[in-house]
């Protein structure tokens, strides 16, 4: 990058003053490379920047978060078009200001389409549901962006019915439509269902795109449908889709999923263009497998390449050194290697102190603590929910905040009994706290997902498949008390948790003992 006074040397006077497509040029090679900083300062020289140079620069404060800028920006403004408006809104959106973007939106003078659907986009995709749907009826013309954007913003609050029926409304739902449903029923445990859809939309006509192909693959490693899977890879080989990486790591993670390891790995050391999510699949897909060791060798070697790991690697990796039951020397390396890439990780940290809990180590779990508490590092709180007639219910550890709290843990209890029955003893090396045995077993009873389970029972018909979706990795202890549930209710139970989905019928999991 040249300094300042050469960049300055380089441009063209007329009549003592800079020409803005010159000053344009300028911000443009400097936001390229993102210099927001020499950008700011190369902005504060311009004597007189028009409209568009503005908006450019609050889209540069916007995406480096530098929200107070844009607004100064923004105030200073002695006219201000429709993509000023429109691009400070987007900046609150991407701050997480909801309050203050519908603030904005609401004091535009003159709102075009593109406003609406920026708007209604960024509420939906912030958990603002009934807000963006509020908006999205009052909208003058309602384009194909904005249906898109609700249906999105159904689909990620777990309203996959009210997509659907959204979807049914679109006079001629595109490529993007169809794989938001398809990934949206995904998501919400309907692989089935998506795979289904996908037939239909190759049947209308509609082409897929490389992202549909990625989200269709996710449903066959979901629901272990290898045959369509193994279909799919032949085609995307012929149309030449496996240079894009988003669909190639997909194939990775559907064989792994699948029980096939050896394709994923084959498929891995084929692709010349390794990234952090191929990386990250196939670590994760040797820990699927129950291959523990290798999933952090591959760790250890993508460190080793300079790949900097992502939160999802190290989630991996630090689950495979759960999976070795263990903290031996792969084990306390990979922490180790964690620690040094990134030292406020929480995952590692509470992984790390689990991993110790399981081991009875109490006097390393309370350092481990320690050493969060003073780098103010938070554990992310675990829980469950589950979705039924578009109503979600979360669930907490020994929650009794619920409507249905007395029934559901009476449910819990015959349970429990039916599980001894069946001979059935908990695991108490899950309970990660320095109690005794009894208290141990009753902190295990009353876990986030059994009380999701225990309330899906009692609020679905008998026959009716459960679906219970979990924020962290399902407990070693809960993992094996729902399967042996799925045998007592004669029920489907499909579980998904940070690592997959989890498959239980008849007392087996889809899983394989492997997550």
């Amino acid at each position: 990058m040249k300094p300042f006074p050469a960049l300055f040397s380089n441009l063209k006077s007329a009549g003592g003053k800079w020409s803005h497509p010159s000053w344009n040029s300028i911000l443009h090679n400097l936001l390229r490379e993102n210099q927001i900083d020499e950008a700011h300062h190369v902005f504060a020289k311009i004597p007189s920047p028009d409209v568009r140079l503005c908006t450019m620069m609050i889209n540069a404060y916007s995406q480096n978060h530098r929200i107070d800028d844009a607004f100064n920006l923004f105030d200073q403004m002695p006219n201000r078009d429709a993509a000023s408006w429109n691009s400070i809104i987007k900046a609150c959106l991407d701050c997480g200001d909801l309050a203050l973007a519908q603030k904005v939106f609401d004091e535009m003078p003159e709102k075009n389409v593109i406003s609406w659907t920026t708007i209604v986009d960024g509420l939906a995709r912030s958990g603002s549901v009934d807000a963006a749907e509020d908006l999205f009826w009052r909208m003058p013309h309602r384009d194909t962006a904005a249906w898109n954007s609700m249906i999105s913003g159904y689909c990620s609050n777990g309203r996959v019915c009210d997509a659907w029926l959204l979807f049914e409304k679109m006079r001629q739902p595109n490529v993007i439509s169809w794989t938001a449903m398809i990934s949206g029923y995904d998501q919400n445990g309907h692989g089935d269902v998506a795979l289904c859809l996908f037939d239909k939309m190759w049947a209308s006509g509609i082409k897929p795109t490389s992202s549909t192909f990625a989200c269709v693959l996710t449903a066959c490693a979901n629901v272990l449908d290898i045959i369509l899977g193994t279909q799919l890879h032949s085609h995307l080989v012929k149309a030449g889709y496996l240079c894009n990486s988003y669909v190639s790591t997909s194939l990775v993670t559907m064989y792994a999923c699948c029980k096939q390891i050896e394709s994923s790995c084959q498929l891995f050391h084929e692709n010349g263009h390794r990234d952090v999510a191929s990386w990250t699949a196939l670590i994760t897909g040797y820990g699927l497998n129950g291959r523990h060791v290798d999933a952090l060798d591959e760790f250890h070697k993508m460190v080793l390449h300079g790949i900097m790991p992502n939160q999802s690697t190290f989630t991996s990796a630090l689950n495979s050194c759960c999976g070795l039951e263990a903290l031996d020397r792969v084990a306390r390396r990979t922490a180790q290697t964690i620690f040094d890439l990134e030292p406020h990780n929480s995952a590692a940290f509470v992984l790390l102190s689990n991993i110790y809990a399981s081991a009875g180590r109490w006097n390393d779990v309370s350092q481990t603590r320690v050493m969060m508490r003073c780098r103010g590092i938070v554990k992310v709180p675990g829980y469950s929910w589950i979705t039924l007639k578009e109503s979600r219910h979360d669930f907490v550890c020994g929650d009794r905040t619920h409507p249905m709290t007395k029934e559901i843990y009476k449910k819990l209890e015959w349970l429990g009994g039916k599980l001894k029955e069946y001979g059935y003893v908990s695991d108490k090396r899950f309970a990660l706290h320095d109690v005794d045995d009894e208290q141990k077993e009753a902190v295990l009873a009353y876990h986030s997902e059994k009380l999701a389970v225990a309330f899906g029972l009692l609020s679905t018909v008998e026959g009716s498949t459960i679906r219970v979706m979990k924020n962290l990795r399902v407990c070693g202890d809960c993992h094996s008390a729902i399967k042996m549930i799925s045998k007592i209710v004669a029920r489907e139970i499909v579980l998904r948790d940070s690592s997959r989905f989890h498959h239980m019928r008849d007392g087996s999991c889809s899983c394989g003992e492997c997550w």
